[in-house]
């Protein structure tokens, strides 16, 4: 499904969900607008990397690698994450 850019801010809003469900699909989202909506997605994705459970940085991981150049900053902790 593809969504308008416009409602990027509200989606990334819903990362700081407390429901996983909400986060994930965010995630989700973000990841199926893809470059257009990278400069705002990045770091949210980058802090659900970083910091939650494991399906959210697997679908965070995901997202990331649909943002094109936008997500380069993201690379030290990617490869930090698959590392175990």
């Amino acid at each position: 499904m593809k969504f308008p850019r416009k409602i990027a801010p509200a989606i990334v809003g819903n990362l700081s969900s407390k429901d996983f469900s909400v986060r994930l699909e965010a995630i989700r989202i973000l990841r199926d607008l893809g470059p257009p909506v990278a400069k705002l997605a990045v770091p949210k994705l980058i802090e659900q990397l970083d910091k939650g459970s494991t399906p959210i940085r697997e679908e965070a991981a995901r997202a990331l690698g649909e943002m094109g150049p936008e997500a380069v900053p993201a690379l030290p902790l990617l490869q930090k994450v698959a590392q175990g």
